[in-house]
């Protein structure tokens, strides 16, 4: 019994460390904002008294690089969104202020690719 509670007292911080500490200054840098996958942010300029006054800044057409995919979810690194488009997953960076296309990546054809 003595060794229960021992496991069950050790195991709480890591409960706590497991939480993960969420995005730090806005940078959403992986999938769930995280390593930990939290998909959490501290950010508040959003909440329920200015919702209904939030608008579309900008659309991004990603026509160009194919059949797009609704699975792209975009990271917010560096003052880049950086995201895939198209059957070929081209990496692109897009300004988060104007979505303006800042670079592009498309793996070359090779042997994986095939």
């Amino acid at each position: 019994m003595l060794l229960l509670a021992l496991g069950v007292l050790l195991a709480i911080p890591g409960a706590g460390l497991a939480q993960g500490p969420g995005t730090e200054n806005g940078q959403w840098t992986a999938l769930g904002g995280d390593a930990w996958h939290t998909r959490y942010t501290p950010a508040d300029q959003i909440d329920a008294s200015n919702f209904d006054e939030l608008e579309l800044a900008w659309q991004w057409n990603a026509t160009s690089f194919g059949a797009s995919t609704a699975r792209a979810t975009p990271s917010y690194i560096d003052g880049k969104l950086i995201t895939v488009s198209g059957d070929r997953r081209h990496l692109v960076a897009l300004d988060p202020a104007s979505g303006e296309l800042l670079w592009t990546f498309t793996e070359p054809n090779t042997h994986r690719w095939e």
